[in-house]
């Protein structure tokens, strides 16, 4: 019922106690295998825009490791570190979250383990605002498999921005944008919400750039238009990151200097 009836969120509320009452009674690979469904309804649920489903991921994610569901064989697979530190971090429980990052990472198999704890520390410099060094981490991760290859563009993307490189970030969303387009292996939901990161993002550094210069200034309207138009994109990831650099762009300051990181 969560997927054929998704707006109706009392299907997740009554699949969360039915599983909580329930999981034992199936085996280990059963009950996480439902856990996935409640957990996926609550990522799109956040890259749709409802914040409140971040500590409702997280929650779950700490009842899985609590309970040992978080295992596959004897291994946790690097994208459930991926999410559970990308969730922490928004939530800002940042000790907890780097002391996972920490505690957990042996248990990641050997294959997967030094990209996923560079990236994912990465993660946790970049929320801290050490962007150059979180750039760091990131060239030290390898790009072949695609959802690494998504996520640390995104998120070299975002360090474009806040050191206002434009040069750095025109270059690299015009290469983002044509390996959307163009990797056949891409799913059109993913597709679609790095998309509209790249687009939103371009249009966020463009109207800064307006003010910077004094060419001609945004206008309240025209950033209230974006800010609504990030708000309506029914798919997009990134989408709090966007809607904080609108709101920096209507208290931004074309004479201050840039902050340094």
């Amino acid at each position: 019922m969560t997927l054929s009836d998704s707006e109706n969120e009392t299907h997740y509320e009554n699949l969360k106690s039915l599983l909580k009452i329930n999981y034992k009674k199936f085996t280990t690979e059963e009950a996480r295998q439902m856990y996935d469904y409640a957990l996926n309804y609550g990522i799109k649920k956040i890259n749709s825009g409802k914040t409140i489903y971040l500590k409702e991921v997280f929650d779950l994610y700490k009842l899985l490791l609590q309970n040992k569901l978080i295992y596959e064989g004897e291994y946790i697979s690097p994208w459930d570190y991926k999410n559970i530190v990308s969730v922490g971090l928004r939530l800002e429980k940042m000790d907890w979250t780097k002391r996972f990052i920490q505690k957990y990472k042996n248990n990641i198999a050997e294959k997967f383990r030094n990209n996923s704890y560079n990236f994912n520390l990465a993660s946790y410099f970049f929320s801290k605002e050490n962007y150059r060094y979180a750039r760091k981490l990131l060239q030290n991760v390898e790009l072949k498999d695609m959802f690494y290859h998504l996520s640390a563009k995104s998120m070299f993307l975002k360090i474009y921005y806040n050191l206002n490189d434009d040069k750095a970030f025109f270059s690299l969303s015009k290469t983002f944008n044509m390996y959307l387009k163009r990797n056949k292996k891409i799913s059109e939901y993913q597709r679609e919400v790095h998309t509209g990161l790249v687009r939103y993002s371009e249009k966020c550094f463009r109207f800064r750039t307006r003010i910077q210069k004094h060419k001609r200034n945004a206008t309240k309207k025209e950033i209230a238009s974006l800010q609504e138009q990030i708000r309506t994109t029914k798919n997009i990831t990134n989408m709090q990151w966007l809607l904080e650099k609108v709101e920096e762009l209507k208290n931004y300051e074309p004479n201050k200097k840039m902050k340094k990181y």
